[in-house]
């Protein structure tokens, strides 16, 4: 299943046998970690209970994790042969994170790759830019390009390299362009949520092998609401967003 299914505050954006990908909101964990507040992995499973009327408890794999007050895609597998070979995909590199973020005024280069060393403190639950010497630190690298901009903030694309624990913020913040709402890492914007979506995923699929792609455009809402998300499509050969001419007529990605 492909497109947009809502089941109840639930976005299904893909579903099958194997795999499922949604929508988690900010706010919500990415899984239960004692705390009382709502998680999207139980959200799923219980959807999933739900829906198909399993008896016991339902088996479902988190893959990925985004920060509590990010939203964007998220895809779990619904069987362990389909979490063994996605796991296996994504610590070779094999599947491919984009980002979109408004950041806090322009970066010096239109585009560029970010690298460094992130070191996170447990105690605190932040993450810095370190020395490659300090115990625990972990290379972290991305790749942006700017894709708007209005003065104030600008619209990035965001290809995530590694995974670090609160990478994209941080490294963001470092490079002297924080994203917009983000409290933690050094911007006083009075946002409510930091302005960072996971708006796209690409993979092989861990059961018929095909290269699957799922995209899903950010509401335009808070500071995204600033660019015209509507008129942008995503070039696939060029790998960057483009303006939608006003004779094209196919739909929004999402």
């Amino acid at each position: 299943m492909r497109g947009v299914c809502k089941m109840g505050d639930l976005k299904i954006i893909y579903e099958d046998n194997h795999l499922i990908a949604v929508i988690k909101e900010p706010g919500i964990l990415s899984q239960p970690d004692g705390r009382d507040v709502p998680d999207i992995l139980t959200i799923v499973r219980n959807y999933i209970k739900e829906r198909y009327n399993k008896p016991g408890k339902v088996y479902l794999a988190l893959l990925h994790r985004l920060d509590m007050p990010v939203s964007g895609i998220m895809i779990f597998a619904k069987t362990s042969k389909a979490a063994k070979r996605m796991n296996e995909q994504i610590q070779k590199g094999g599947m491919e994170k984009r980002y979109l973020a408004v950041v806090t005024g322009r970066p010096g280069k239109p585009s560029g790759m970010l690298e460094g060393y992130i070191l996170k403190d447990e105690g605190s639950n932040m993450s810095r830019m370190c020395s490659p010497r300090e115990p625990g630190a972990k290379y972290a690298a991305l790749e942006y390009a700017i894709v708007s901009e209005n003065g104030r903030f600008s619209l990035l694309e965001i290809r995530l390299i590694t995974g670090r624990s609160h990478q994209i913020r941080v490294q963001m913040a470092d490079m002297g362009n924080p994203i917009a709402g983000d409290r933690k890492y050094g911007t006083d914007e009075s946002h409510s949520t930091p302005a960072l979506f996971a708006w796209a995923l690409a993979f092989r699929h861990p059961v018929t092998k095909e290269e699957t792609r799922l995209s899903y455009l950010p509401p335009g809402e808070g500071v995204f609401s600033l660019f015209a998300l509507e008129e942008m499509i995503y070039d696939e050969t060029a790998g960057s967003f483009k303006i939608r001419d006003r004779k094209d007529n196919r739909k929004g990605t999402g």
